[in-house]
């Protein structure tokens, strides 16, 4: 599956690589940790968007939450 993030920087674009080739995520944790304190926040906020472009390209075309009518239908 290929993500996209547009809009990004030539730094961020690097940032983003390094991490997307760490094998789990307390190594992606490890790297965020050793850098300085303006690229850590950089690469805090990448690692959030694509969690976000993740999430979406996987709830692409889902249209229906039973266990969340199910929640809602209890609480009515």
């Amino acid at each position: 599956m290929e993500y996209k993030i547009d809009g990004l920087t030539k730094k961020q674009v690097a940032l983003l690589d390094i991490m997307w080739t760490l094998d789990d995520e307390q190594s992606v944790e490890n790297f965020v940790r050793s850098l300085p304190q303006a690229d850590r926040q950089q690469a805090q906020s990448l690692k959030t968007l694509l969690i976000h472009e993740m999430l979406e390209e996987w709830l692409e075309g889902v249209t229906e939450f039973p266990e969340a009518q199910e929640i809602i239908a209890r609480i009515r």
